[in-house]
């Protein structure tokens, strides 16, 4: 979360000291020396790290096989698609906000930090919801209340409406990704768990990629207010089908 959150800062702020060339070319030294540094360490590590005894939590009671493959893909496709839609959202909002609101360029390319530095509190918060309530009523919860909050990003207004709208779309992003990580997890045979996290992280990138086109082809069409009641919508009936696809499950 770190990372998202200053990314857009150092981006925005060399932009308007050297021009926008500078900022891909300053940030990609400190990507490609963490690159070096990152693969010295995991081929130290492979090569003197202990494996530890595994633990497998007790209390998770695994569910029917039928139940189990339903439950896993209901809370992929949920999880996913929220996950793209938020994403998609936010990656109009410097545009919205210059085409909009009248922000300055520097200003909106700075604007989505504030949906990103949810995560310092929000990814433990989600965590302590999961462990308190269950993972599906938070993975559930944080989706449906997505949708009406994208649908008030097209009433935002400058200053603190965005900036406060961003900040809630981003803290009901992070929440839900403990949840359904976590869901994924203990849901899935323990030789297969890394197969499943990869379909889980591959669908929320490849569905960030087919959604943003879309979602650009219809504001150019239609609008942003439209196009955002649009994903309003589709974020909400997809939680609706996914509650009734889950009912009676908690974790």
């Amino acid at each position: 979360s770190t990372s998202y959150f200053v990314t857009p800062l150092i981006a925005a702020t060399t932009a308007v000291a050297w021009g926008w060339r500078s900022s891909f070319v300053l940030l990609a030294i400190p990507v490609m020396i963490f690159g070096i540094l990152f693969y010295f360490l995991l081929k130290r590590y492979i090569v003197t790290g202990k494996s530890g005894d595994r633990v497998i939590s007790a209390d998770v009671k695994t569910p029917a096989e039928s139940h189990r493959v339903r439950g896993l893909i209901s809370v992929l496709v949920v999880s996913n698609i929220s996950m793209a839609t938020i994403c998609s959202v936010i990656s109009f909002m410097p545009l919205y906000a210059v085409d909009q609101l009248g922000f300055s360029k520097e200003a909106a390319a700075a604007l989505v930090a504030f949906a990103y530095v949810s995560g310092f509190w929000a990814h433990p918060l989600g965590g302590y919801l999961s462990d308190r309530f269950g993972r599906v009523p938070v993975i559930l919860g944080a989706c449906f209340t997505a949708g009406p909050v994208i649908y008030m990003f097209g009433f935002a207004s400058q200053g603190l409406g965005i900036s406060t709208l961003l900040l809630i779309i981003g803290t009901l992003l992070f929440v839900r990704m403990p949840a359904a990580e976590s869901y994924v997890v203990t849901h899935t045979s323990e030789r297969r768990r890394s197969f499943m996290l990869g379909i889980y992280f591959f669908g929320n990138v490849e569905g960030i990629g087919l959604i943003t086109p879309v979602l650009g082809y219809l504001i150019d069409h239609i609008g942003f207010s439209p196009s955002f009641s649009i994903a309003s919508a589709t974020l909400v009936l997809v939680s609706i089908i996914g509650a009734v696809l889950l009912r009676g499950s908690r974790y």
